[in-house]
């Protein structure tokens, strides 16, 4: 079961703080990349959805819900819902919530995720359903994929006070303790 309440606004206005160097993404925010290596799709997979055992949890689901913190670029749920696709069931349901409280514009997310071309359909079905970068849940059913991604732009210890929520898997992806201790608290 997924609920949410009345969210309180963002504390903090959605600086843009955020470039590419090279084929990674910076934050001049927390003064860390958003992933460590050259293959962030590759870390993402192997993190996140191999860590999880999502192979083989996702073929015997009917009903899945993973929680992110830290939406980033959307690699850790692009890895996921390509996943979710190969290995689910039909009629199966992934349901991916999202934290985010510093969320990319659409024109720098395009940018970036144009070089994942495993992902280029997952990728232009986000890109055509980004929300406006206001607080609050945002949510995206994907057609015909089985997938619901909600995003919530707010910081995480509110977000999570609102939310309640059956979890199967946890995405930790926020920037390190030192850099954000904000979000691991």
């Amino acid at each position: 079961m997924l609920a949410w309440k009345n969210l309180d606004s963002m504390a903090d206005e959605n600086e843009n703080s955020t470039r590419l160097v090279g084929q990674l993404l910076y934050s001049e925010r927390f003064d860390d990349f958003y992933s460590a290596r050259l293959t962030p799709d590759q870390e993402k997979s192997y993190v996140f959805c191999t860590g999880n055992d999502l192979e083989a949890r996702f073929p015997t689901a009917q009903n899945f819900t993973i929680v992110e913190l830290g939406f980033g670029a959307g690699l850790g749920f692009l890895a996921a819902a390509h996943l979710w696709r190969e290995t689910a069931t039909a009629d199966a349901r992934l349901n991916f919530i999202s934290i985010e409280k510093y969320p990319l514009e659409r024109d720098k997310l395009r940018s970036f995720l144009r070089q994942f071309p495993q992902w280029e359909k997952l990728s232009e079905t986000l890109l055509a359903h980004w929300p406006v970068a206001t607080p609050g849940f945002h949510r995206i059913d994907l057609p015909d994929t089985g997938i619901t991604l909600t995003l919530i732009f707010s910081e995480v210890l509110g977000a999570l006070q609102q939310l309640e929520a059956n979890v199967d898997a946890w995405f930790l992806d926020g920037f390190s303790p030192a850099k954000n201790p904000a979000m691991w608290r």
